[in-house]
Parts: C-alpha cells; sequence; structure tokens
C-alpha cells in the first residue's frame, strides 16, 4: 500500500466514523421527538377520557338527583292521597255517628211516650 492509498483509507475511515457519530445522534434525537408527540398524544387522549368520565360521572349525578326528586314527589301524593282517605272516612263516620246518635234519640223519645 502506498501511502496516498492509506491516507485515503484513513480519511474514509474517518469519515464513516463521523457520519455513524452523526448518524446515531440524529437517530437519537429523532427517537426523542418520536417518543415526546407520542406521550403528548397518549397525555391527550388520557385527558379526554378523564374529562369523558367527569362528564359521565355528573350526568349519572343528575339523573339520579332527577329519579330522587321524582320518587319524592310521587310518595308525597301518595301520602297526600292517603291522607285525603283518611280525613273522609273520617268524616263519613262522623255523620253515620250522628245519624245513629239521632236515631238513639228518637227511640229513647219513642219509648218515653210509650
Amino acid at each position: 500500500m502506498t501511502v496516498k492509498n492509506m491516507e485515503i483509507n484513513a480519511t474514509l475511515l474517518a469519515v464513516s466514523f463521523l457520519t455513524l457519530a452523526i448518524g446515531s445522534v440524529l437517530g437519537y434525537l429523532a427517537r426523542q421527538s418520536i417518543a415526546k408527540k407520542q406521550l403528548s398524544t397518549a397525555e391527550g387522549k388520557i385527558n379526554k377520557m378523564i374529562e369523558e368520565s367527569e362528564k359521565k360521572s355528573q350526568e349519572i349525578t343528575l339523573d339520579a338527583k332527577n329519579k330522587a326528586v321524582e320518587i319524592l314527589e310521587e310518595a308525597k301524593n301518595k301520602e297526600k292521597e292517603r291522607e285525603d282517605h283518611i280525613f273522609k272516612a273520617g268524616q263519613r263516620l262522623e255523620k253515620k255517628e250522628e245519624s245513629l246518635d239521632k236515631k238513639m234519640d228518637e227511640l229513647e223519645r219513642g219509648k218515653n211516650i210509650l
């Protein structure tokens, strides 16, 4: 080998190592950039899932509150119906008692007359 060939081989070897080093650095930086984008995309998806879950939770809570209000109103209406029924039954009983009292008074008067 001549000195010139050795210089070319040494230069070629140095350029190869330099190219390998630059390629490695660029590959590392590209991988870091891709990983960063994937991480931000994953974080975005997670944040979106969290927001959707919170929204769904609020909807479920609101539905439950509305259902509770409906049940409470229905119970109040049934209670009022029962109270009305009991009140009317009490009035009927009072009328019957008054009627019976009148009949008893009439019978007593009839007995006294006889």
